[in-house]
């Protein structure tokens, strides 16, 4: 069980110091399963396709909606009854502004990050990373004991620490394990992780002028990267740093995770 019955995405902010997309592709795994929305891998032209039915009518959901969960579910469908995943990345750029915002404002609010510095952990938020580092090693486990229906329900929670392992974007491309393990492929959880990320393929966070939202960044890492961070720099940059490999950002723990300074 998570502790104090935290979301994916409370939890990956308080770890990291900062919110990054796959912590927000975990909130979508956590809203299906607590059944607001429908997850549905269907075939594509090309590919497989994810197909997202908005339940929140018929559903009574696990616990009340977070506003960061209202906002997202509210931008994923904007009106519609259903949606194509990969059809909505640039339309979601503003939306995942807003789900950033406020997830980093109700980890403030809470009293595990500094107002003025969201990067950096209260010493109740120290406490919590305890428990949330704790719950990781309890989910590393229950995987090493073979028991995938055992974990189903915590897929979510795979995702946001980075135990779902995206498959690699080039099939000859080696990773480096993460801290010195090995993370775990999880059949659907690891293809949607990948369709979320593919889905804001070419995006970018900041609107460039005769671009848009448009443009060759990666925006996996420019969203998620913390203010004045190069991605070129060297030393605990790895890609394969905590959060999944071949994805930079989408869930990079940049090194040791502990002490006062989330993060880096």
């Amino acid at each position: 069980m998570a502790p104090d019955g935290l979301r994916p995405a409370q939890l990956g902010v308080v770890v990291i110091g900062r919110v990054i997309l796959g912590h927000v592709g975990a909130t979508v795994a956590d809203l299906a399963q607590r059944g607001y929305l429908r997850l549905a891998e269907v075939p594509g032209e090309d590919q497989a396709e994810w197909v997202l039915t908005d339940l929140r009518s018929q559903a009574s959901g696990e616990g009340r909606l977070l506003q960061y969960e209202a906002t997202l579910i509210d931008g994923l469908f904007a009106g519609r009854p259903s949606v194509k995943l990969s059809e909505r990345g640039p339309e979601l750029v503003p939306v995942l502004e807003r789900v950033r915002a406020q997830i980093r404002r109700d980890a403030a609010r809470r009293g595990w990050l500094r107002r003025w510095h969201h990067d950096r952990r209260t010493e109740r938020g120290d406490r919590l990373l305890a428990r949330a580092q704790a719950f990781r090693r309890d989910l590393r486990s229950l995987a090493s004991a073979g028991d995938p229906g055992q974990l189903a329900g915590l897929a979510p929670y795979l995702m946001a620490f980075g135990l779902a392992q995206p498959p690699p974007v080039n099939p000859d491309s080696r990773r480096l394990p993460p801290r010195g393990e090995q993370t775990i492929p999880w059949t659907g959880t690891d293809r949607f992780l990948t369709s979320w990320l593919g889905a804001f393929a070419g995006c970018s966070a900041t609107p460039r002028r005769g671009l848009g939202r448009r443009s060759g960044a990666d925006f996996a890492r420019e969203w998620s990267a913390p203010r004045g961070h190069h991605h070129h720099a060297t030393g605990d940059h790895s890609q394969a740093s905590g959060h999944g490999a071949d994805y930079g950002h989408t869930g990079g723990s940049h090194g040791a995770i502990g002490g006062g300074h989330a993060g880096h």
